[in-house]
């Protein structure tokens, strides 16, 4: 993932961010050499959350995958540094290998120093789970 340009605001940040890999992979009894690319825009404050996301899978046995993500938040309270810091998100999802709508439902974010937990569900009764720390 490589930053493409951020904006350092007074009271924010914004990010686009870019992304591509190529690897060996298998799609039935097919291997052949297939590639992720994708894009992230997203901006924040302490108090407001926005991010959109695309990125296709690509493999020549296969068709495409398309996963799109978009999804905009608020904090309920503001914490300092060094404090548990909530986000309340609304997210839409859709994965083009997945037959269906798209997954739209809300998810409960939480900061804690290189912590981040995400739970959240869809309104039909799909559930998600993130965790992410970095070393």
């Amino acid at each position: 993932m490589a930053i493409l340009k951020r904006w350092n605001l007074t009271n924010a940040q914004v990010n686009f961010y870019s992304w591509a890999g190529a690897g060996w992979s298998r799609f039935g009894n097919n291997d052949a050499i297939s590639a992720l690319v994708g894009s992230q825009f997203d901006a924040e404050s302490r108090r407001l959350y926005f991010n959109s996301q695309v990125q296709v899978l690509l493999h020549p046995n296969a068709e495409n995958t398309w996963m799109t993500r978009i999804s905009g938040g608020i904090a309920p309270y503001l914490a300092n540094a060094g404090e548990i810091q909530g986000m309340m998100i609304v997210q839409a999802f859709h994965n083009t290998a997945i037959p269906g709508p798209w997954v739209i439902g809300p998810m409960i974010r939480m900061y804690y120093k290189s912590i981040l937990l995400e739970v959240g569900s869809g309104f039909r009764g799909e559930w998600m789970l993130n965790l992410m720390t970095t070393f």
